[in-house]
C-alpha cells in the first residue's frame, strides 16, 4: 500500500479516536475505523499504532508523532506476525529508523506482542530522497 493512502487511513482512525469520550468508546471507535480497512492494511495499521504506543511509553526521550512500520521496506509476514527492518518514526522533529516484530490476533484488530529496537537518526540531507517531511 502506498504511504499517502496509508497516512490518510491512519489520520482517519486517529481523528475518530480524538472524538471518543471514554476508553470503551475509544475501543469501539478504533475497531469501527479499522473495520473499514482490508485485512492487510489493518495488519500494518495496528502495528503502526503499537509502535507509537510502545515508543511513547519507552523511558527514552522519544515523543512519537508518526510511525510507519513499512516505510523503507516491506516487512516479512509469517502468519499473524510482521517483522521488519524498514520502519521509521518521527519524534521531536527528527526521523529515526527502527526494527520491529509485531504479532496480532488472527483478525488483525489487536496486537498481542510488539518488540522494537531504535536505530540511527536519519540525517536531514536524506529526508528529500526518502520523502520524509520536516
Amino acid at each position: 500500500m502506498g504511504n499517502a493512502p496509508r497516512a490518510l487511513a491512519l489520520a482517519a482512525i486517529l481523528s475518530g479516536l480524538a472524538s471518543a469520550p471514554s476508553a470503551a468508546a475509544m475501543d469501539r471507535a478504533l475497531r469501527e475505523s479499522l473495520s473499514t480497512l482490508d485485512p492487510e492494511t489493518r495488519f500494518v495499521q495496528v502495528c503502526d499504532l503499537a509502535a507509537m504506543d510502545s515508543l511513547a511509553k519507552d523511558k527514552s526521550h522519544f515523543r512519537p508523532e508518526h510511525a510507519m512500520v513499512d516505510y523503507l521496506g516491506r516487512p516479512n509476514q509469517k502468519g499473524d506476525t510482521l517483522e521488519g527492518k524498514g520502519a521509521v518514526f518521527r519524534s521531536r522533529g527528527d526521523w529515526y529508523r527502527f526494527t520491529f516484530t509485531c504479532t496480532t490476533s488472527d483478525d488483525h484488530y489487536e496486537v498481542t506482542s510488539f518488540r522494537y529496537k531504535v536505530g540511527d537518526k536519519i540525517p536531514r540531507e536524506e529526508w528529500d530522497e526518502l520523502n520524509l517531511f520536516p
